[in-house]
């Protein structure tokens, strides 16, 4: 006997059907959008990190050719570099021959957790390094001379590095007052700067170290 049953799908089995086929999609909508999101955020790391080492070389860079060191701070530091190398230091506010600043300021701001030059950004999501041992502790940045016959003075710890705190509590004449500051009179003794900070994108942090020596200190 023939069956009277008709070809086709009823409306249990369509309605099934149309709830499996929206399980499986939505399950690889969130494995795509996993997946872009992950890739997104692996993108804006690097671009951070790039970006951080950019500004981080610049520093090293022009300390290095640092002809002074003006000022200091712990959260900031000014040098003067002979771009044009006539012989003449432009001073804050004016520019060279060649048209660039010869007085360069850079400046850590804790709040905003940047770096910047002159007023201009160099680094974001900066904090202290995520190890804080050594002469400098915590310091993103650690003025040093070298004068290694301080190392040492007045109970601090000999460790082969000469800090402005040490330059000053040597309390000898042209060298350091001892009033516990690193000023004007410590400044003519310093010869570098330690550079030591983390940078955090997300939830990836890199940390920059460096030690950039003035070459051109006599």
């Amino acid at each position: 006997m023939a069956s009277d049953r008709q070809g086709g799908f009823t409306l249990i089995e369509l309605l099934v059907g149309m709830t499996i086929f929206a399980v499986v999609s939505i399950a690889m909508y969130q494995t795509v959008f996993a997946a872009s999101r992950g890739s997104d955020v692996a993108r804006s790391v690097a671009n951070t990190t790039q970006e951080a080492r950019l500004g981080f070389n610049r520093m090293i860079r022009d300390t290095r050719e640092a002809n002074t060191i003006q000022a200091t701070s712990s959260t900031s530091y000014t040098i003067q570099v002979d771009f044009d190398l006539n012989g003449t230091l432009a001073a804050a506010g004016t520019l060279n021959t060649q048209g660039d600043a010869e007085t360069l300021t850079f400046a850590y701001n804790p709040t905003a957790r940047t770096i910047s030059l002159s007023g201009e950004t160099l680094m974001t999501g900066v904090s202290a390094a995520s190890s804080t041992t050594g002469p400098c502790g915590a310091e993103i940045f650690c003025y040093v001379g070298n004068k290694l016959e301080y190392d040492g003075v007045a109970g601090l710890p000999k460790d082969g590095t000469v800090t402005c705190l040490e330059l000053d509590r040597s309390g000898v004449p042209g060298v350091g007052n001892n009033n516990g500051l690193c000023d004007a009179l410590e400044w003519a003794n310093l010869t570098g700067v330690h550079l030591s900070m983390k940078v955090t994108a997300r939830s990836s942090s890199t940390d920059f170290r460096a030690e950039a020596e003035l070459r051109n200190v006599r």
